[in-house]
């Protein structure tokens, strides 16, 4: 006989096929189908044909659930590396754009005037173009600041890459001013500016450094430092500008103490001031002194500003100042109290405390 379920042979004294458990039989002479009952199994329901191939699906579908989990799982661990990949590289390029993102306003904060600075740029030497190396940039300070302390001057060297879409002396007064070079009320100084870019180089001068620097005194700085420049050797260049400007300041200063010279001789004489002039008058004062020459060493002070109608008045000669003597010192004399307030504004830029008064009438 055999197991009509799964085709395994069955001995005559079996019941049940040993193989699959099916107890439809087939008699091998007659195919005859027969289901054998079994005294000890007449409980249990018989099983056909059709129930094993459900078995058969119920494994199938539990080991292709077991897969699907399992393919679950390494797709969740690719997309996790995957993951991790994506966002160093995101984190990377955040921090780059952080970078830029902190550069751009630190230009912003320093009025468009932030460019790189290389090691060896100090206050007189704005190497931002890198045209000189470190050691020059630092010998060529040190001969800078000697040159400015003596004179009271500042002298200025920038190098850049761009004019930031100005002119040439656009940009070097608005770099000159934004950084507060100068020295005294008058910011007294000048700044050579090269573009190497462009090829272009400027100079330009604030308060002293307009006479200094006039038009003769900068083609003579010109005529200096441009060979160096064609050769490229800037360091030669700047120090060349450097010396002739103050080989002009030296020239100014001497032409100034002869002047002062002759002017001290003849004031010696005529102050102190106003014995030939016995009309009212208003007067910008700025000092009062009971001592003679403390007041004429004031008054020598401000013409050596450039206020050479300075006179000391005494106070007893007139009518509205003090009835004690003291010696007083007026930056000029005016027919009108409005010509006098006009000029105060300057006058009080060195002398914050200077006013305007009336003399009155001449006692003599």
């Amino acid at each position: 006989m055999f197991c009509r379920n799964c085709g395994n042979e069955i001995l005559n004294n079996q019941n049940v096929c040993p193989l699959c458990g099916s107890r439809d039989i087939v008699d091998d002479k007659f195919g005859k189908t027969v289901t054998l009952q079994d005294p000890d199994f007449s409980s249990a329901p018989a099983q056909t044909p059709a129930d094993m191939p459900e078995k058969k699906k119920g494994v199938n579908k539990a080991l292709i659930a077991v897969i699907a989990v399992l393919a679950v799982v390494l797709v969740a661990i690719v997309a996790a590396l995957v993951f991790k990949l994506v966002a160093g590289d995101k984190k990377e390029n955040s921090t780059a754009q952080t970078s830029i993102s902190a550069s751009a306003g630190e230009a912003e904060s320093t009025g468009g005037f932030a460019d790189y600075e290389p090691q060896g740029n100090s206050y007189y030497v704005k190497d931002n173009a890198e045209l000189i190396t470190k050691r020059e940039r630092e010998k060529l300070t040190e001969k800078l600041e000697a040159i400015c302390k003596k004179y009271k001057f500042d002298i200025i060297i920038h190098t850049t890459k761009t004019f930031r879409n100005k002119s040439p002396q656009e940009y070097s007064d608005d770099f000159y001013d934004s950084n507060g070079y100068g020295q005294n009320y008058s910011k007294d100084g000048c700044i050579l500016v090269v573009n190497i870019e462009t090829s272009e180089w400027y100079i330009s001068t604030c308060g002293l450094g307009n006479t200094v620097l006039d038009d003769d005194g900068k083609d003579r700085v010109f005529d200096v430092m441009l060979p160096s420049f064609k050769e490229e050797n800037y360091y030669e260049g700047f120090v060349d500008f450097a010396d002739e400007t103050a080989e002009l300041l030296e020239k100014h200063k001497q032409s100034q103490t002869t002047s002062d010279n002759t002017s001290r001789e003849i004031t010696t004489t005529t102050m102190p001031a106003v014995s030939s002039k016995n009309t009212p008058f208003y007067a910008l004062f700025v000092g009062g002194y009971k001592d003679r020459q403390a007041a004429l060493n004031e008054a020598e002070r401000y013409k050596d500003l450039g206020y050479s109608d300075t006179i000391v008045i005494i106070s007893t000669d007139w009518s509205n100042l003090n009835k004690e003597r003291w010696y007083c010192v007026t930056v000029g004399t005016y027919g009108t109290k409005a010509e006098a307030e006009n000029m105060l504004p300057e006058i009080q830029r060195e002398c914050p405390d200077a006013y305007v008064k009336y003399t009155g009438d001449y006692k003599g």
